[in-house]
């Protein structure tokens, strides 16, 4: 049990940052930059003592197409440090990449029971470092202090699909994030949770998954129970609650322009069509471009921001594999992961609107980031050849045969 119990602290890397956000200009304060770094680094020690206490046990068995794919992709983004106009954090994010999608093999490579532990534990950690957050930070519209209201959809989101991968109880513990997901209206997230349900369901009926039918009643019933609460006590018909979860009432938040994205999406293709074919380096996101036009300093989009990075050739690398991850989920043969299959390819489905509009594709301190890459990770393992490393014997010296003398 305790080589899997730093995999949480993965998870309290993510969630650091977030408690020195008390208000919206917090969120670009030195200290809050600093409390990033501490929490990537956490982040990253957690997942490579998680690697170091696991890859003895078990042993790597890459898949051919996968690792080829994965490689392409490294590799292109290895290449973007002759050009990139940050080397030095291009290569370094490089090899963070590499990291990640190693220690994230190895843990494909555990049984499939230990693996649900995992998903548990993380879905466990993350709620209970988000819990104090209330207690310390003060509401404010939607969210709290200056906290992105989508970053809480995203943690929902990611909540969801690791209990989902657990597979106890899985519809029941869902609701906690279906209701944060409503309560800070991340409609992106909201979407891509649609999908996610219609693909899940939909694939649950081909593979044997149990309980599910129950499982949907429960979730239904939840639902329900959620929606008459807040208009018995909260007096918000139908019609306004839709409404505002929309955005489509008078006092848009963001403005026009699908809720101000569309100036910064014209910036970004311009910059992208004066370098088109290879980016401006991987995890630059062009800096130096955009850093005018909003504080997020990124294109407010996973592909215009991969673009932005890599180039039209690093947006073909990289959905070549994303839909390689895909097409292996949703193959219907029996396999070891069945349950977590079906959960894999329902995200990367629903993954696809948050892609279009959310600036994160691979990030190392991002909920749904993360997801990608567990996802992604997937077509790298070769099943049929994983398997627990045979246990060391020690030698032991054959006994010699006795030998009797028989009289004649």
């Amino acid at each position: 049990m305790y080589r899997i119990l730093p995999f949480g602290g993965y998870f309290f890397g993510l969630v650091v940052p977030l408690y020195v956000t008390r208000d919206y200009w917090s969120q670009f304060s030195p200290l809050t930059a600093t409390m990033v770094s501490v929490g990537q680094a956490i982040a990253l020690a957690s997942l490579l003592l998680f690697g170091f206490l696991n890859w003895k046990n078990f042993r790597l068995s890459w898949s051919p197409t996968g690792a080829l794919l994965s490689f392409g992709f490294v590799g292109w983004c290895t290449l973007s440090t002759i050009w990139s106009i940050n080397p030095q954090e291009t290569l370094i994010n490089t090899v963070i990449l590499t990291i990640y999608l190693t220690v994230i093999s190895i843990a494909w490579n555990l049984p499939p029971q230990i693996f649900r532990r995992l998903a548990l534990i993380g879905a466990l950690a993350t709620i209970a470092i988000l819990i104090p957050l209330p207690f310390i930070i003060p509401f404010n519209n939607r969210t709290l202090g200056g906290i992105t209201p989508n970053l809480f959809g995203h943690f929902a989101f990611m909540i969801l699909v690791m209990f989902m991968i657990w597979g106890r109880f899985r519809f029941a513990l869902a609701m906690i994030s279906v209701i944060i997901i409503f309560i800070v209206q991340a409609r992106t997230v909201f979407i891509g949770l649609v999908v996610f349900w219609i693909v899940w369901i939909y694939l649950s009926k081909f593979m044997k998954v149990a309980s599910t039918r129950f499982d949907i009643l429960i979730f239904l019933g939840f639902l329900g129970t959620a929606f008459g609460l807040i208009y018995i006590f909260a007096e918000i018909s139908l019609t306004e609650l839709v409404s505002s979860l929309l955005n489509v009432t008078t006092s848009s938040r963001l403005g026009a322009n699908f809720t101000g994205r569309g100036d910064v999406w014209n910036v970004a293709y311009s910059k992208i069509m004066d370098n088109p074919i290879i980016g401006y380096g991987f995890k630059t996101r062009g800096v130096a471009d955009l850093s005018y036009i909003t504080d997020a300093i990124n294109a407010h989009s996973g592909a215009l921001n991969i673009a932005l990075d890599l180039g039209l050739v690093g947006v073909a690398l990289f959905f070549i594999w994303y839909a390689y991850a895909f097409w292996q989920a949703i193959d219907l043969r029996p396999h070891p992961f069945a349950q977590e299959k079906i959960t894999i390819a329902a995200f990367l489905a629903g993954n696809v609107a948050i892609l279009a509009v959310e600036p994160n594709y691979i990030s190392f301190v991002h909920p749904t980031a993360f997801l990608t890459l567990l996802a992604l990770s997937f077509p790298l393992v070769d099943f049929k050849l994983a398997k627990p490393a045979a246990p060391r014997r020690k030698f032991r010296r054959k006994p010699q045969p006795r030998l009797r003398y028989v009289r004649t």
